[in-house]
């Protein structure tokens, strides 16, 4: 199944005008969100088109049988004033907030791969093929600090650990926040 599966760039109109309801689908569907989530429908009304209007958005997507969206991968670089930037500068010691954000950087925002062909490969191939294309030095991420699978799949492609937990907002989980060097 994940053979039939072909990577491409998708440029931001095509994104917002025929996409945005596939990607909203992948990416509940991933993270166990049903239909009547408000969750699910702040990331397709707000999220989405936000990110995509922010310098340097990238966004690829795993087409299956019949173009069928099945995965994506998409961020952005980074900057001040970005509401993720912000909170993870403040928790950074000045020595990293040097080396990781001060310097441009691509932020990971999102990767997600339809439960259905999870396990074919899929999600490294997006990943893989994103990193390749960034002309950045740099990559941050967050993930939830519970999810060990998540974070041993970012370790094992070389990104580590710059910070073990991270609370964004009071009553919100805890995140990791991992960096990885794209050019050495």
């Amino acid at each position: 199944m994940a053979d039939a599966v072909r990577i491409e760039a998708v440029d931001t109109q095509t994104l917002l005008a025929e996409l945005v309801g596939q990607v909203v689908d992948v990416w509940a569907n991933a993270h166990g969100l049903g239909r009547a989530s408000t969750t699910r429908r702040e990331f397709g009304s707000d999220r989405v088109p936000r990110h995509a209007g922010r310098d340097g958005f990238e966004f690829l997507g795993a087409f299956g049988p019949g173009g069928r969206l099945v995965g994506f991968v998409y961020g952005y670089t980074g900057a001040p004033g970005q509401w993720w930037y912000d909170r993870v500068a403040a928790a950074l010691d000045p020595s990293s907030r040097a080396e990781w954000l001060e310097r441009p950087h691509f932020e990971l925002t999102e990767l997600a791969v339809d439960p259905a062909y999870q396990d074919g490969g899929i999600g490294s191939r997006l990943h893989d093929t994103l990193l390749e294309r960034l002309p950045h030095e740099r990559a941050l991420l967050s993930a939830l600090a519970d999810n060990g699978r998540v974070i041993r799949f970012y370790e094992h492609r070389g990104w580590r650990l710059l910070l073990p937990e991270l609370r964004f907002e009071p009553g919100r989980p805890l995140f990791a926040i991992l960096g990885k060097e794209l050019r050495q």
